[in-house]
C-alpha cells in the first residue's frame, strides 16, 4: 500500500492458479520436457452493458494461453476463479520442437470471441467457452503474425448490433498487409466461407511491422514498424469505420520514434513480435513497445499531434508494460518486479518501493470503471515455483475502500493509521471495531468511549447483547449515563431552569435503555441467576405483552411466570389473552399462579414486589408519557432532527422502539398509564372466561382433564354457583368419557362441554346413559351416572322428586324405542 502525499492506494490480490503438468495433461516425455518451459501471456477485454436498475455494468473476460496454444477463460463475475472455458489451438503439424514464439490471444469488443494466433502463424478464432468456430489454413499464415483483432463488423449505422466479426492480422515478415476475413459464432457457415479474405497493404508507410494492436472503442488499428522513409521506427494509426471502408483505409496519424523501437532485423534470424501496450483515449495516443530482448519505448501523443513525448530505454530486463493510466506506465521486470511510473516523471505511484513476486509471465490493463470513473487496474502472471502461474490482480482503491479492505480483515491498527493519514474519521474504524466483535467491558473502554457520534454510541448499548449478565448491565449503564449527560446537556442549551430535561430523542433513547435493563433483570431471574444472550434479544425486540404470549404459545412456564411477576402491570391488560396461548392440554397446576383468581396473583397491595427492583427514574413521569402517546412517525423524526442526530442512528432506534413498544416499556410507565391502580379483572369477567376456555379446551383438543381442572380452580377461587355447577358437571362428563375410553375406545361421547352445559338435566342423563353397554355397565352406573343423579338430588328440595321423574322419562322412552 502506498502512503505518500502523491501516491495512489492499492491492493493485490491472487484469483486463481494452475500447474503446469495439470494444464497440459502431456503423456510423451518429449513433450513433457517441452512443456516444461513454456510461458504464459494474458488477454483481457471489457464488455459493458446496462443493468436493470438503468446502471452500467462492465464484464471483464480474461484468456490466459500458453505458447503451446492451449487457452484458458476467466470472468471478472467469477472473481476470476473459476474457469469458464478452455480451447487447445493446436495443430497436428506443430511438434514440441518447431521455434515458435507465444500464444497471441485478442478478444473481441463484445467478449463473445477470440482470436488465437500461434507464433508460428496458425490463427484460430475460439468463443469463450472454448469452442474453435474457426482455423485459419497454415499456408495462409505462414509469415508469421505482428498483430490480430476481432473488429466488430459494423456497417455505415453504427447504431445497428454486430453479428459477425472482422478478423483482422497484420504480417509480421515482408511487406506488412492487413488482412480481413469475415467471422461469425456459425462454426459451420464460417466453414463454407472461409475463402472469404482481403487485405490492404500498408506499405506505404512502413516496410514491415513489428507489432500491431486494434482499439475497437477507437475503430483504429495501431501498427509498430520500420518507416519505409525512416531511418527508424514509427507509429502509425489506421481508421477502420464501417466494413464498405476497408478498401479506403486511411492514415491517420503517423508519429516517428526517433530510433529502433525493436532490434534491427537479421537475415539469419526469424522476426519476433513485439508486444504493444495502447491506451487511445479523446485523440490522446499512449503507446509502449517491449521488444523480444527486453527493451522498452514509450510515447505519448497529444490529440492534436503537436506534443510527443518520447522515450526510448536501452535496458533488457522488461518482460511486459501495460497503462496504469494515460500517463502512468507499469512495467514488469525479469526479476519479479513490477513498477507504476507517472511519464515522463518517473514518480512512483504504487510507492517508494517496486512490488516483488517470484516471477512474472505477463501483465496486462485492465481498468475499472466505478460510478463512471475510470480506476487502475492490473492483471498479472506471476510465474509459480512449480512451473505454472498464479493471477494476480493490482487494484487502486480510494481511502475509504483501502479502509474497509483493512477493516474486513481486521487490521485495526493500520486501518485507524490509514484513517488519520487520509483525513477519515476515526469513527468508521471504531464503529466497525465495535459491531464485529464480542460485547465485552474492554470493547466500552477502547471502541465506544473514543467515538464522537455518541448518539450511535447510545443505541448500541440499547441493541447490544453481552453474554454474561454482568456485561450487559455493565453496557445499559453506560449508555444510561450517556443519555442522562445529553439530555441534561440539551437542556442547558435552551437555558432551561426546571428540575428536569424536556422532552427529547434523548429521553426516547434513555426509556428504551431502562426498558432494556429490566428485561436484563427479568432474563437473570428466569436463568436462575445466570443469562441467555438469546432470550434477552427475543424480549428486547417485543413488547412485554407479546413476549408473554410468546412464552405462553410454547408452554414455557418459567419464562411467562417471570415475566407475569416481573411486569404485571405490562401485561394485566392481556392477561386472559397469555392464559388462553397456553396449550390446551398442559397442566393447569403447571400454571394455576398465573391465574387471576389465585390467590398467589394479587395481593391487597396489589402484584406482589419484586425483591431489587429498581427505583423510578425521571424519563419515567406522567409527562413523558402524554409526549409517547402523542408520538407519531413524523414526530419521531422533528425530535431525531431537533436533537441533531443523523437519519441512520435515528432509523436504528425507530426499527426497535415503536410507540407500541415505549407505551409498556418499563413497569413503572405501565403504572403510570393507569394512574397506579392494578387492572384485576372482575369476577363476571373471570367467571366468563373460565367456562369459556373449558369448552374450547374439549373443543380444541378434547382435553375434558384439564376443562375440568380449570373449572375447578376457577370454583375454588371465585366460589360461585355456576362456577361450581360447571365444575361438577365437566367432573361427571370427564369420568364417563374416560370410562367408555378405557373399556370401549370403539364408542364416543357425542355432545360437546359446551352443549353438555346447556342441556338440561334430562338430557344430561339421556347422554349418560345412551353411553352405556354391557362391556362397561359395572363401571357406568354406579359411577358417573350415579354421581349425576346424586348432583340432581341435592341440587334442590325438589331434586329427589326430579331424579324421580327423570327416570321414569327415560325408561317409558326406552319401552317405545
Amino acid at each position: 500500500m502506498a502512503t505518500g502525499e502523491s501516491r495512489t492506494l492499492y491492493d493485490a490480490y491472487a484469483h486463481c492458479e494452475r500447474d503446469e503438468e495439470r494444464d497440459d495433461e502431456v503423456e510423451d516425455e518429449r513433450e513433457r520436457s517441452h512443456v516444461s518451459s513454456s510461458s504464459y501471456t494474458l488477454s483481457t477485454t471489457s464488455e459493458f452493458g446496462t443493468s436493470t436498475n438503468g446502471s452500467i455494468d462492465q464484464h471483464v473476460y480474461v484468456i490466459i494461453s500458453s505458447d503451446n496454444g492451449s487457452c484458458v477463460t476467466y470472468a471478472e463475475k467469477d472473481d476470476f476463479g473459476i474457469a469458464r472455458g478452455r480451447a487447445e489451438a493446436r495443430d497436428n503439424a506443430s511438434e514440441p520442437g518447431d521455434e515458435v514464439e507465444g500464444t497471441l490471444t485478442r478478444w473481441s469488443g463484445d467478449g463473445r470471441l477470440y482470436a488465437c494466433a500461434r507464433g508460428d502463424g496458425r490463427v484460430y478464432v475460439c468463443t469463450r467457452i472454448g469452442e474453435i468456430v474457426w482455423r485459419a489454413n497454415r499456408a495462409s499464415g505462414g509469415r508469421g503474425v505482428a498483430g490480430c483483432a476481432l473488429a466488430l463488423a459494423r456497417g455505415r449505422d453504427a447504431s445497428e448490433a454486430s453479428t459477425s466479426y472482422d478478423l483482422l492480422s497484420v504480417n509480421l515478415k515482408g511487406a506488412p498487409l492487413l488482412t480481413r476475413a469475415r467471422i461469425t459464432l456459425d462454426r459451420e457457415q464460417n466453414a463454407r466461407e472461409s475463402a472469404a479474405e482481403d487485405s490492404m497493404s500498408l506499405a506505404k508507410k512502413l516496410k514491415w511491422a513489428d507489432g500491431a494492436e486494434w482499439v475497437e472503442r477507437e475503430r483504429t488499428l495501431v501498427v509498430v514498424g520500420l518507416g519505409r522513409s525512416s531511418t527508424g521506427s514509427l507509429i502509425t494509426t489506421w481508421k477502420y469505420d464501417h466494413t464498405d471502408d476497408f478498401t479506403n483505409l486511411r492514415c491517420a496519424r503517423v508519429i516517428d520514434c526517433g530510433g529502433d523501437v525493436v532490434p534491427r532485423r537479421s537475415l539469419f534470424r526469424s522476426p519476433r513480435r513485439a508486444r504493444l501496450a495502447v491506451r487511445l483515449m479523446d485523440g490522446s495516443l499512449s503507446v509502449a513497445t517491449t521488444s523480444v530482448n527486453g527493451s522498452l519505448s514509450t510515447f505519448i501523443a497529444s490529440n492534436d499531434g503537436d506534443e510527443v513525448i518520447k522515450r526510448i530505454e536501452s535496458r533488457s530486463d522488461v518482460v511486459s508494460a501495460a497503462w496504469w493510466s494515460q500517463t502512468s506506465l507499469a512495467v514488469a521486470t525479469k526479476d519479479g518486479t513490477l513498477t507504476v511510473k507517472t511519464f515522463p516523471d518517473d514518480i512512483n505511484v504504487l510507492g517508494d518501493e517496486p512490488e516483488s513476486f517470484d516471477s512474472i509471465h505477463d501483465l496486462v490493463s485492465a481498468p475499472k470503471f466505478v460510478d463512471g470513473v475510470e480506476r487502475g487496474r492490473l492483471l498479472l502472471l506471476e510465474r509459480t515455483g512449480r512451473g505454472g502461474w498464479r493471477l494476480i490482480s493490482i487494484n487502486e482503491r480510494t481511502s475509504l475502500e483501502m479502509l474497509n479492505s483493512r477493516m474486513d480483515s481486521e487490521e485495526w491498527g493500520v486501518a485507524l493509521t490509514l484513517a488519520r493519514q487520509h483525513g477519515l474519521n476515526t469513527d468508521i474504524v471504531y464503529k466497525t471495531r465495535w459491531v464485529r466483535s464480542r460485547v465485552t467491558t474492554e470493547g466500552i473502554t477502547d471502541w465506544l468511549s473514543r467515538i464522537s457520534d455518541r448518539a450511535w454510541v447510545a443505541v448500541q448499548c440499547l441493541t447490544a447483547c453481552a453474554e454474561t449478565y454482568e456485561i450487559q448491565r455493565h453496557v445499559l449503564v453506560y449508555g444510561l449515563k450517556e443519555s442522562d449527560a445529553q439530555a441534561k446537556k440539551a437542556r442547558q442549551q435552551k437555558s432551561d431552569t426546571g428540575d428536569e430535561p424536556e422532552w427529547s430523542w434523548w429521553v426516547k433513547v434513555r426509556i428504551a435503555l431502562l426498558a432494556a435493563l429490566d428485561r436484563a433483570d427479568t432474563v437473570r431471574e428466569i436463568t436462575g441467576g445466570g443469562f441467555s444472550a438469546q432470550l434477552y434479544s427475543i424480549l428486547l425486540h417485543s413488547p412485554i405483552h407479546e413476549a408473554a404470549l410468546n412464552a405462553a404459545y410454547t408452554n414455557d412456564m418459567t419464562t411467562l411466570g417471570v415475566i407475569v411477576k416481573r411486569h404485571a402491570f405490562g401485561v394485566s391488560g392481556v392477561v386472559f389473552d397469555v392464559l388462553s396461548a397456553l396449550p390446551e392440554t398442559a397442566d393447569v397446576a403447571s400454571y394455576e399462579n398465573l391465574l387471576p383468581w389465585s390467590e398467589h396473583y394479587v395481593n391487597r397491595d396489589g402484584p406482589a414486589q419484586v425483591a431489587g427492583r429498581r427505583a423510578r427514574d425521571w424519563a419515567e413521569s406522567t409527562r413523558f408519557l402524554q409526549h409517547i402517546l402523542e408520538l407519531n412517525e413524523t414526530r419521531a423524526r422533528d425530535d431525531a432532527h431537533a436533537a441533531g442526530i443523523s437519519l441512520e442512528v435515528a432509523q436504528l432506534l425507530d426499527d426497535l422502539v415503536s410507540r407500541e413498544w415505549l407505551l409498556t416499556a418499563t413497569e413503572e410507565l405501565c403504572k403510570l398509564k393507569s394512574n397506579g391502580s392494578f387492572a384485576r379483572p372482575s369476577a363476571q369477567e373471570m367467571e366468563t372466561w373460565a367456562i369459556q376456555r373449558s369448552c374450547e379446551m374439549d373443543n380444541f383438543m378434547g382435553s375434558l382433564g384439564s376443562a375440568r381442572d380449570l373449572l375447578d380452580s376457577a370454583s375454588r377461587g371465585l366460589r360461585t354457583s355456576t362456577l361450581r355447577e360447571c365444575a361438577i358437571v365437566s367432573s361427571i362428563l370427564e369420568s364417563a368419557v374416560r370410562v367408555i375410553f378405557d373399556l370401549d375406545s370403539g364408542r364416543m361421547c357425542q355432545m360437546s362441554l359446551e352443549e353438555y352445559f346447556e342441556s338440561d338435566a334430562f338430557e344430561k342423563l339421556s347422554v349418560m346413559l345412551s353411553m352405556v353397554t354391557s362391556e362397561n355397565m359395572a363401571q357406568l352406573l354406579p359411577g358417573p351416572v350415579r354421581d349425576l343423579l346424586n348432583h340432581v338430588r341435592v341440587s334442590s328440595e325438589e331434586g329427589p322428586e326430579i331424579v324421580r321423574e327423570m327416570l321414569q322419562r327415560w325408561i317409558l322412552g326406552a319401552m317405545e324405542t
